[in-house]
């Protein structure tokens, strides 16, 4: 299990998403928690971004919606 660490940057940004997508808020959170538990399952389609945005690692919520975070590592 993986340790999710918040920034308020993105629980305010997660906050504005839900309420201008509230269909979407149930996978919202099951994305979450499933990144939270494995980021390597399937469904996350766990990925590295290339170009400008080299060193940036995204999981999908849908085709149109992402989260990405930068890697520290």
């Amino acid at each position: 299990m993986y340790a999710l660490v918040w920034t308020a940057r993105f629980t305010r940004s997660a906050k504005k998403f839900t309420e201008h997508h509230g269909e979407l808020r149930t996978k919202f959170a099951g994305i979450l928690r499933d990144l939270e538990n494995d980021p390597f399952q399937p469904h996350l389609k766990y990925h590295h971004l290339g170009g400008k945005l080299k060193g940036v690692q995204a999981i999908s919520i849908t085709d149109s919606y992402r989260i990405t975070w930068l890697c520290h590592c």
